[in-house]
């Protein structure tokens, strides 16, 4: 919960726990957090940064000069993989700071069609009682963060030379102003921008984390190592399309002008102190999600209706495998049982109490509803 109004920044920063990373990492087990033990190792690191460098400039009234950056992150990695679950589980409900999660795409640069860059911290500032103090020590999620590379904006028409690149790249450069150190005019208003009355927000201590899959990159990546030991540049011939759960390494993620060419501002690749890859979760870490986290939840949904939901050990290998043949990762796993489980709640929902069991006939997932059993009497 956050704080009154009354509470000075001072009284705010001391009351957001400092907890070690070792101590983080378990915290995101204990919720429900399954694989990329790498990359929960490294934002586990980000999270207890940000809050010491808080509480040395607002408690320990260390100069700001003298202590690290903010730790901004671009997390990579393919869709489904946990890179926003990561953030919210993490940051909203173990150190309960003002965080926001927002999709990027549909933003524009200031004046043009959709929605103005700048609203973004709007968000921001209503997760913190519209408090700009508190919402300056909280933190930004920019999901599908690589929609904003400009090469994506096709768009082609007269006098594109002189035009704004509305998509992208005026985006980029809205985003870069607002991590660098400096004082902004917040909008109050989300929906109205234009018209809307403003507070002055310091971005000084706004974590900013990406999250995109940056599909492509991991060709621009072979190419660029190609040319580089042939001598001339251009891909290859005979490259093989690359697949949507790419693996990427820290080299890959460390040459900025991978970023560059896929269409980003060097300057605010930049600003990012870590670039974390994520890997796309392995069987064994699908088949733990599925079982502690979606069918449970699926459980209790069929059990609020008196149904009991039973799903076999042979039904979880075939969903996984479904899941990495697809590749769509966690997120498939969820859209694969919904799917699954759809047509037999629609009719069972609100009217009917017995056994759903879910099993696999001749390589098929099958559902089958047993009605309960009424009791004899003696």
């Amino acid at each position: 919960m956050i704080p009154q109004r009354a509470m000075s920044l001072a009284q705010y920063v001391e009351r957001i726990p400092t907890i070690a990373p070792t101590r983080v990492y378990d915290l995101l087990s204990g919720l429900g957090y399954r694989g990329q033990e790498g990359a929960r190792r490294s934002v586990s690191l980000v999270a207890y940064r940000h809050v010491r460098r808080l509480k040395r400039i607002y408690l320990d009234q260390v100069e700001r000069q003298q202590v690290a950056p903010k730790p901004n992150a671009l997390l990579v990695g393919p869709t489904g993989c946990g890179k926003t679950f990561l953030v919210e589980l993490l940051f909203e409900r173990i150190l309960k700071l003002p965080t926001v999660v927002v999709d990027v795409t549909g933003f524009s640069e200031t004046g043009y069609i959709g929605n103005d860059a700048v609203t973004i911290l709007t968000q921001l500032l209503n997760r913190a009682g519209d408090n700009p103090l508190f919402a300056s020590t909280g933190i930004v999620c920019l999901d599908e963060f690589d929609k904003l590379a400009s090469s994506s904006n096709r768009a082609r028409f007269d006098g594109e030379g002189s035009t704004k690149d509305v998509s992208g790249l005026g985006v980029q450069k809205e985003l870069l102003r607002m991590m660098e150190v400096g004082e902004i005019p917040v909008p109050l208003d989300q929906n109205n921008s234009a018209y809307s009355g403003k507070v002055s927000m310091r971005t000084d201590d706004v974590t900013f984390i990406g999250c995109g899959a940056f599909s492509g990159l991991k060709g621009i990546s072979l190419d660029r190592a190609a040319a580089g030991r042939l001598g001339f540049l251009g891909a290859p011939e005979g490259r093989q399309h690359e697949q949507i759960a790419a693996r990427y390494d820290d080299a890959e993620l460390s040459q900025i002008e991978n970023f560059q060419t896929y269409g980003f501002l060097p300057e605010l690749i930049g600003r990012f102190t870590r670039i974390v890859p994520l890997a796309p979760l392995d069987k064994k870490t699908l088949k733990s999600i599925l079982r502690d986290n979606v069918i449970r939840q699926f459980v209790r949904e069929f059990e609020d209706e008196g149904l009991a939901l039973k799903v076999s050990g042979k039904v979880i290998d075939h969903i996984v495998d479904l899941a990495v043949t697809r590749q769509t990762g966690a997120r498939g796993l969820n859209a694969i049982m919904t799917h699954l489980l759809e047509d037999t709640a629609f009719r069972t929902f609100g009217q009917k109490k017995g056994t759903v069991t879910v099993d696999v006939k001749k390589g098929e997932l099958n559902v089958r509803v047993a009605p309960r059993r009424k009791t004899r009497r003696k």
